[in-house]
């Protein structure tokens, strides 16, 4: 994750895990439907203490870019929502 642009790189391993995936990293975007909204906030919620994550919806809802889906990356993804 780079801090500077708030972007992913576009590395190779980066490419290979978003393989398959509808939203960009990062992007809050965790139903691939082009818009961030309470639907994504609802489904990022649902695996937050799961254990497993689908690598998609950890994709999109990582905002931190820490690996982890937590109460962090919700916040974060609430207060995009709210705007």
């Amino acid at each position: 994750f780079d801090e500077a642009s708030g972007t992913y790189p576009l590395t190779e391993d980066v490419v290979e895990f978003q393989e398959g995936c509808p939203s960009l990293p990062g992007s809050g975007d965790v139903n691939g439907d082009s818009q961030v909204d309470l639907t994504d906030l609802q489904e990022a919620a649902k695996h937050v203490a799961s254990a497993l994550i689908p690598k998609c919806v950890l994709f999109a809802a990582d905002l931190d870019a820490n690996g982890v889906l937590d109460a962090a990356d919700l916040a974060m993804l609430q207060i995009i929502v709210q705007e």
